[in-house]
C-alpha cells in the first residue's frame, strides 16, 4: 500500500493510510527469499506448468518432449541447483530456504530464558 501525500502543505508529506501503522511490521520489513522450481526440456526450453509428467519425467501431455531437468534458483543470488530428479531439487530447495530463517531463530534461541 502506497502512502498518500497531504495536499495542503508547501512540501508534500507522506503519511501512512489510516488503517495501517506508519512503522512496517517484521513481515513487511523482511523480504522472504524465493526459489521457485522450474521444469525444462532437453533443448533447455521451459516446460509449462500444465505439462504433467510421470515421476521419471516422461510426458503425459501430447506436445511435451519430457522433463529433462528441474531447476531452482534462489532470489538471494547465492544458490541454485539443476538436476534430473525433481524431488531431490525440491528437498534441496527447501533445505536452502530454511537457512535464511535460521539466523533470527538462532538469536531467539539464545535469548530465550528457560529454567532448564
Amino acid at each position: 500500500m502506497a502512502a498518500r501525500p497531504l495536499k495542503d502543505r508547501a512540501h508534500p508529506v507522506l503519511v501512512a493510510p489510516a488503517d495501517r501503522s506508519p512503522h512496517p511490521t517484521h513481515e513487511e520489513s523482511t523480504m522472504p527469499f524465493r526459489a521457485p522450481l522450474t521444469n525444462h526440456h532437453a533443448d533447455k526450453t521451459l516446460c509449462p506448468a500444465d505439462h504433467k509428467h510421470t515421476s521419471s519425467g516422461k510426458p503425459l501431455h501430447p506436445d511435451c518432449p519430457g522433463r529433462a531437468y528441474t531447476q531452482a534458483i534462489c532470489s538471494c543470488g547465492d544458490w541454485q541447483m539443476k538436476q534430473s530428479g525433481k524431488g531431490y531439487v525440491n528437498e534441496s530447495r527447501k533445505r536452502h530456504l530454511a537457512t535464511h530463517t535460521e539466523g533470527p531463530k538462532a538469536v531467539r534461541d539464545l535469548l530465550r530464558l528457560n529454567g532448564s
